[in-house]
């Protein structure tokens, strides 16, 4: 949460589902995890605040309090929901929070103390869930609640609503996978997952709260119908995403090379399908940010690949294998990516350098000479990973698949779908235009 998006759009819901969950006799305790200002825009979600006839029926009081906003030099943050009695009886922990691990530390115990007597926290965090790129510590780690965090205060024995920022994948699978896997993580009684417009909230239940969050449930549906929506409820045993997962054989253990691994996937065992997101998660992403796509990017990629992959398990023919079904899957949402941002390039045609610097198998006839790995080694996969940016996605996933994954031939023609001679050909075209980018930055043979 950063002051400078106080009161907009999304915290007009917010509040409303907050102010749900104390009408309900709930008591609410708010965990910030305030990040410092980035000086971005911060008033173009606020013009809600000028169009009372549309907006105001959602919660009266509620409205009434945020044209406050409003007056002239008014004051703008997170200090104003308390001032401002925005949530009935709520309690706050409006500390801000930084990068540092060891701050984090120190910050959460603060925090757990402070709001220990709440029955419901509240965490609000600029992006949402932790992710794989960024792990707790690491720069940008403030902008996400972590599972050890969530697994903590639910152990504590708070229900818990948790913000969440909608990638870029397509959403009620998302929102029902992520569901999934807090109920999975926190050995939830209930997980209720709420969408607006923009973001999603995930309410995890306690059995001692159900009642409550039930009728405040009730209320956010009558009341903000449209606004905020019911699109997933998970409970222990119901067949919904991942949970519905085929229980047979779910303790035994398995690896990515057990024969058996295809045909438990296809009949939806968790222990399968836990077995595969485990083993080629890093993979994906490596694959994804390999075919130029830019850290955030990669990971909504890999995001959907896997909530694709999880919801279309029980179709798996198993045809080929589990770990080329997975990257063709990674190609057609990369694929969709690039035409979404309008930056599929057409193929270019093959140059004169094509006969002169590769052989007919599509090897560099002449390749350059191995660069001190001791010393330019990171460089160089910079300069690499910078010249396939530039290149059509086909041709850098094709590049990627047989030089970083080393996947077959075979492989990689089931992936793209295209013959021997058409990946032979786009092979040809990212080498030398490797080659040729690679000696225009300097990296001689």
């Amino acid at each position: 949460m950063k002051n400078q998006y106080f009161g907009d759009i999304n915290d007009y819901r917010k509040y409303g589902l907050l102010r749900a969950l104390a009408g309900a006799g709930l008591s609410i305790g708010v965990c910030w995890l305030v990040t410092r200002d980035d000086g971005g825009g911060d008033g173009e979600l606020r013009n809600y605040l000028t169009k009372p006839s549309r907006w105001r029926k959602y919660d009266p009081e509620l409205y009434e309090r945020l044209q406050r906003l409003q007056r002239p030099g008014a004051s703008r943050g997170v200090q104003c929901a308390d001032e401002w009695g925005l949530v009935p009886g709520a309690t706050y922990f409006s500390e801000v929070l930084s990068d540092n691990k060891e701050q984090r530390d120190v910050y959460f115990r603060a925090a757990l103390e402070a709001l220990r007597g709440c029955d419901v926290l509240f965490f609000d965090p600029d992006n949402g869930i932790e992710v794989q790129s960024t792990g707790r510590g690491r720069r940008g780690s403030a902008k996400y609640i972590y599972w050890a965090e969530l697994r903590e205060a639910y152990g504590n024995g708070h229900s818990l609503l948790v913000y969440q920022h909608f990638p870029r994948v397509e959403r009620k699978p998302f929102l029902h996978f992520l569901a999934d896997r807090l109920s999975d993580e926190l050995q939830a009684a209930q997980v209720t997952g709420f969408a607006t417009p923009h973001v999603a909230f995930f309410l995890v239940q306690q059995s001692a709260h159900r009642a409550e969050l039930e009728k405040a449930a009730a209320v956010v549906h009558s009341t903000w119908q449209g606004e905020i929506d019911i699109w997933a409820t998970i409970e222990p045993g119901r067949a919904s995403g991942t949970r519905a997962l085929a229980r047979r054989s779910d303790t035994a253990p398995l690896t990515p090379e057990d024969p058996d691994l295809a045909a438990q996937v296809r009949a939806g065992n968790r222990t399968a399908i836990q077995t595969v997101v485990e083993s080629y998660l890093a993979q994906i992403l490596r694959a994804a940010r390999g075919a130029g796509l830019d850290p955030q990017q990669a990971e909504d990629v890999t995001q959907a690949t896997f909530t694709t992959f999880i919801e279309a398990a029980p179709r798996f023919e198993g045809r080929s294998s589990v770990r080329t079904w997975l990257f063709g899957i990674l190609y057609k949402k990369i694929a969709e990516a690039r035409r979404a941002r309008a930056r599929d390039r057409q193929i270019e045609e093959i140059d004169e350098a094509f006969e002169r610097r590769f052989d007919a198998s599509g090897r560099w006839s002449a390749p350059p000479q191995p660069i001190d790995a001791d010393l330019h080694s990171k460089d160089v996969q910079r300069e690499i990973f910078a010249c396939l940016d530039a290149a059509p996605s086909r041709q850098t996933l094709a590049f990627v698949l047989r030089e970083v994954k080393e996947l077959s031939t075979e492989d990689i023609c089931d992936v793209l779908g295209i013959t021997r001679t058409n990946l032979g050909v786009m092979l040809h075209r990212i080498r030398n235009r490797v080659r040729d980018c690679l000696e225009s930055k300097g990296v001689r043979e």
